[in-house]
């Protein structure tokens, strides 16, 4: 079920290590990559969704089919009443060069 109103408008790419060079300049960068996570009982998990941009708002008609989704969803995959967003967080640093 996709219940996103302009989802596919935020274009979630990878950063381009081209670009990101050239912010750096002749310094260059490094990277880092640190292991993240977010758990969320329902409420959390609710208020999360629902503080997404592309979320339909109340009185829209995909807003109440997608709360019953996100119960369903919820209730398959919950532990002791939580469920945990497992991320990969990349960090780019560097001495910024003029």
């Amino acid at each position: 079920m996709t219940c996103g109103t302009d989802y596919e408008a935020f274009g979630h790419k990878h950063p381009d290590v081209q670009i990101i060079g050239s912010f750096f300049g002749a310094g260059g960068f490094r990277q880092a990559h640190f292991p993240n996570q977010q758990t969320f009982d329902f409420e959390g998990l609710e208020g999360r969704l629902l503080s997404s941009s592309y979320a339909p708002e109340p009185g829209h008609p995909k807003h109440h089919p997608m709360l019953a989704a996100l119960n369903a969803i919820f209730n398959e995959y919950e532990t002791d009443g939580e469920v945990t967003f497992e991320y990969d967080t990349t960090v780019y640093y560097g001495k910024l060069t003029a």
